[in-house]
């Protein structure tokens, strides 16, 4: 289970976490690690067997504006998008030289993809995954 948030303290998430963990499937999270510097407490990034440090707590802007006192646009969905894609690619890689080749479901909003998901559900149907 893949678990990618903006927020390493999270209920929801992190209850998520720990039930696919209970039910023996191996999960990993992409989150910052800490909200602004704070890492105590309870975070999803300690409740998960593997995961990777956006470095960027939500608060976190990059784009300065001027009359504001902080910076907007956050770095957390850009470089956890990154790092979910980059895990997605190895694994796709990984699958590929196995004989499994895996199909993935577009977005309906996407061009064709709702026709591409019509064309590759028997091959998920078949194998399941």
């Amino acid at each position: 289970v893949l678990i990618t948030a903006y927020s390493s303290n999270h209920p929801e998430e992190i209850a998520v976490a720990r039930e696919c963990r209970k039910k023996g499937a191996f999960v990993v999270a992409v989150t910052p690690f800490s909200e602004d510097g704070d890492a105590s407490g309870i975070r999803l990034y300690k409740e998960v067997d593997v995961a990777f440090n956006t470095y960027s707590p939500e608060s976190w802007g990059v784009v300065p504006i001027e009359g504001q006192d902080r910076k907007v646009c956050p770095t957390t969905g850009v470089i956890g998008n990154l790092i979910l894609w980059l895990i997605v690619s190895q694994w796709t890689e990984v699958m590929a030289r196995s004989g499994e080749f895996p199909y993935f479901w577009k977005g309906f909003f996407m061009k064709n993809g709702r026709e591409y998901n019509n064309s590759v559900r028997p091959y998920f149907e078949v194998r399941g995954w």
